[in-house]
């Protein structure tokens, strides 16, 4: 994925248990994540692609593209049940 952008999201979220191996956190964390998201980017043919994704892949690249916008997971940590 080149310059991926979440276009897209569900209003519908989910509440999970996260880590991430850039900053080593003892335990995973409480995150909120929408259920699926609608994301766009270019291939490496620079072919323009729009793809809806969930789940476990919809939920690595929310964090992926967070990383890309200088966000932490620690910023969007969940402090009390959602």
């Amino acid at each position: 994925m080149i310059n991926p952008k979440i276009v897209e999201k569900s209003t519908r979220t989910k509440v999970l248990k996260s880590n991430c191996g850039s900053i080593r956190l003892e335990k995973s964390i409480k995150v909120i994540r929408p259920e699926w998201i609608r994301i766009e980017f270019h291939n490496m043919n620079l072919i323009k692609e729009t793809h809806k994704i969930d789940g476990y892949l919809g939920f690595t690249i929310q964090h992926e593209v967070e990383h890309n916008l200088g966000i932490l997971i620690t910023d969007k940590e969940v402090y009390e049940d959602a």
